[in-house]
């Protein structure tokens, strides 16, 4: 049985790579096609360029995992019922669990590979792409300067006016410029607040810039408080480094980011600290959540999709299980992504539109796969039992006419 285990492992991991690589190659040259324009007139060079591809491919392979686990797992499936290698293994007792056992382990591997992307790097690779378009757009421009600035007010733009609230250091951020590419915060004022809610100091900044251990002030002033909120000290400095703010660029900026940009620890923090704004404005963040969290299993639901289908003894209509295979993966990826959609806008419960259709498609399979192990085949049944009732009604017609 390790034989036939490594063996049936090795077919259906080969296609695996094969597809996942092709499905990274061919999103690749599509969105190449699409930005080419911006590459030609930025100027940009192919380190550049390679770059940005690279920093893309686990959102890729994010994408395009699920399909490809379901397309390997027919392909190896319903290459060896052709060459009637699954009629031999049933002839000699090997049940369907055995066949479908090392395709069922890819499929686990492949989840884990899924949820770890899924995790931080997907969103992360979101990030990184918007960053880089907006940096190649800018490069049209000949004046740096000019680029520089216009580059300035566009980022600043989406990021003006940021009010940050840290419940676990108490902790208000206000500030009223940001640049994401930057790591930059302008015009910044940080309140730090008693457990009974009162001042204790506060920090005025020209600009705070991250660079990803500790904040660093420019034009800065700090103010300490007493018990009754007076002011007691007042201590101005041009540059200075505060090690006791914990709060990263990111998590301070997250309040003006998209759900679907985030990552699993980030929403979790969002939803943390915002449980005061309400179901409907928090939506979008719980829908994500339990997305991430479970996309992952989409490539061993895709799994169980395909085993019903092609593991059969028979030679004939091969394609067909192919295509009902297909089909119910296309029904579930569409499924999927409208729950989100409505759960996002607060239409149904955050847990259903995240994991309902997952977890529905998934249990379908595995009952679909158990009856086919069983002997039970509910879509044979079920065609034998139409076909007969129509042979029937036929006979009654002809009958009547007669």
């Amino acid at each position: 049985m390790r034989t036939l285990f490594a063996y049936i492992f090795r077919e259906t991991l080969v296609p695996l790579m094969a597809c996942t690589g092709a499905f990274v190659f061919l999103w690749v040259i599509y969105d190449m096609f699409d930005n080419f324009g911006d590459f030609v007139q930025a100027h940009a060079d192919a380190g550049k360029i390679f770059e940005f591809y690279w920093q893309q491919v686990p959102r890729a392979i994010a994408i395009g995992l699920p399909i490809a686990t379901l397309l390997a797992a027919l392909y190896c499936l319903l290459t060896m019922s052709r060459n009637s290698e699954i009629t031999a293994m049933l002839a000699c007792g090997i049940s369907p669990w055995q066949i479908g056992a090392p395709i069922i382990a890819i499929g686990g591997l492949a989840t884990l590979l899924q949820t770890w992307l899924n995790w931080e790097w997907s969103p992360q690779a979101v990030r990184n792409r918007e960053a880089i378009v907006e940096e190649f757009r800018e490069m049209r421009e000949i004046a740096k300067e000019k680029r520089e600035q216009r580059a300035w007010q566009r980022q600043t733009v989406q990021l003006k006016a940021v009010v940050y609230r840290s419940k676990d250091t108490r902790r208000l951020w206000f500030i009223y410029q940001s640049a994401m590419s930057k790591w930059t915060l302008n015009e910044v004022e940080i309140i730090q607040l008693s457990p009974e809610g009162v001042d204790l100091w506060k920090i005025y900044a020209r600009s705070a810039t991250w660079d990803g251990r500790t904040w660093r002030f420019r034009n800065a002033m700090r103010v300490e408080y007493d018990p009754g909120g007076n002011a007691v000290s007042r201590k101005e400095q041009e540059y200075f480094s505060e090690p006791a703010l914990t709060e990263t660029f990111e998590q301070v900026t997250s309040t003006v980011r998209a759900p679907d940009v985030l990552s699993v620890p980030e929403l979790l923090r969002r939803i943390h600290e915002n449980l005061d704004l309400g179901e409907a404005r928090l939506a979008p963040f719980r829908t994500y959540l339990f997305y991430r969290v479970t996309v992952g299993l989409s490539c061993l639901a895709a799994v169980f999709m395909a085993l019903p289908f092609a593991i059969t003894a028979s030679r004939r209509n091969l394609f067909g299980g192919f295509g009902k295979a297909m089909v119910m993966y296309l029904s579930f990826f569409t499924i999927m992504h409208f729950c989100v959609a409505l759960g996002k806008g607060n239409q149904i419960p955050p847990y259903v539109a995240g994991s309902g259709p997952l977890a529905f498609f998934f249990v379908l399979g595995v009952a679909m796969f158990c009856s086919r192990a069983a002997g039970w085949e509910p879509m044979v049944r079920l065609t034998q039992l139409v076909r007969r009732l129509t042979g029937r009604g036929r006979r009654a017609g002809g009958a009547t006419s007669a």
